[in-house]
C-alpha cells in the first residue's frame, strides 16, 4: 500500500470554528521513535484536531537511522520531505519525538498562516530552573510567546511546518548531512538564499522536554559523541568501525 493511499479522506464536519477554508492533505512526520512521556499522545491528538478541521492526514514516524546520535539526524528530514513529495501532500509538519504539542490545534493554526515554513512558539519552562535566569537559544530573533506572527531567521527543528511548494525551490534534500554547530543558521540562511522565508507563529506554544545539545562535545581534548547509551570517544568509536569492517559492513 503506497503512502498517499493511507490518508482518510476529507471528513465534513458541523463543528465550523475548527474548519480550514481548504482540505489539506498534511504529512505528520515524525523524527524518531523514542517518544518522551505524553508527545505520541499529543501527536495523535493533534492529528485528530486536524481532521475534525478538514485535513486528509497521515503520521508517519521514522525510527531512528542514525548509526552515531545526531549524526544523520538531517538525512532523517530529507527522507520524510520526499517522502511528502511523493506522496502528494501539501503540508508537511517535522515533530521531533521530545517536543510535547500541548495545543492540539497547532497544525490547523499554522496552517492557516500560509506562509512558506513556520513553527510554534518554543516553551523552555521544562528545561531550565524558572529563577536560572537563563534561556536557550531556540530562534533568531528570539520573541516572548504571544506576539503573532513573526519572521525570524531560523528556529530549532523541534516542530516546524513546510507548505511543500517550497521544495520546488530548495529540492528534496534540502538539510545537509554533514553535523555542524550553528546548523539552524546555515539552513535559516541557505533558504533565505533561495526566496523562503521562514516564520514563527508566537501565539501558540509547543513544549521543549529536552534541551538542545550540540552533535558532539569537546571534552578535555578528546571529541566526545553523545550516544544514547552514555556516549562514547573517539577511540572506541574507531574501534567499533574495524569490527565492522572485519565483518564485512562498511
Amino acid at each position: 500500500m503506497s503512502l498517499s493511499s493511507t490518508i482518510e479522506p476529507y471528513a465534513r464536519r458541523s463543528s465550523q470554528e475548527l474548519r480550514l477554508a481548504v482540505a489539506p492533505r498534511l504529512l505528520i512526520g515524525c523524527i524518531g521513535d523514542n517518544f518522551q512521556p505524553g508527545v505520541w499522545k499529543s501527536i495523535k491528538a493533534a492529528e485528530e484536531h486536524t481532521r475534525q478541521a478538514g485535513g486528509a492526514v497521515a503520521t508517519l514516524v521514522l525510527g531512528n537511522l542514525c548509526i552515531v546520535s545526531h549524526m544523520g539526524l538531517e538525512a532523517m528530514r530529507n527522507m520524510l520531505i520526499m517522502k511528502a513529495c511523493d506522496g502528494g501532500f501539501d503540508y508537511l509538519a517535522l515533530v521531533e519525538d521530545d517536543c510535547l504539542l500541548t495545543d492540539p490545534s497547532i497544525f490547523v493554526s499554522l496552517v492557516k498562516r500560509k506562509v512558506d515554513i513556520v513553527a510554534p512558539h518554543f516553551d523552555q519552562s521544562r528545561l531550565l530552573p524558572a529563577d536560572s535566569g537563563k534561556v536557550f537559544s531556540l530562534a533568531d530573533p528570539l520573541y516572548k510567546a504571544g506576539q503573532g506572527l513573526r519572521e525570524v531567521q531560523w528556529t530549532v527543528r523541534s516542530c516546524v511546518l513546510f507548505d511543500c511548494d517550497v521544495f520546488a525551490k530548495l529540492g528534496e534534500r534540502p538539510f545537509i548531512d554533514t553535523p555542524i554547530y550553528a546548523a539552524e543558521e546555515y539552513h535559516g540562511l541557505w533558504f533565505k538564499r533561495r526566496g523562503v522565508t521562514w516564520w514563527q507563529d508566537t501565539d501558540i506554544s509547543a513544549t521543549l522536554l529536552r534541551p538542545p545539545i550540540p552533535p558532539w562535545e569537546i571534552e578535555f581534548g578528546k571529541v566526545r559523541f553523545p550516544f544514547d547509551s552514555g556516549g562514547t570517544d573517539i577511540d572506541e568509536l574507531m574501534t567499533l568501525h574495524r569490527e565492522f569492517r572485519k565483518e564485512g559492513r562498511s
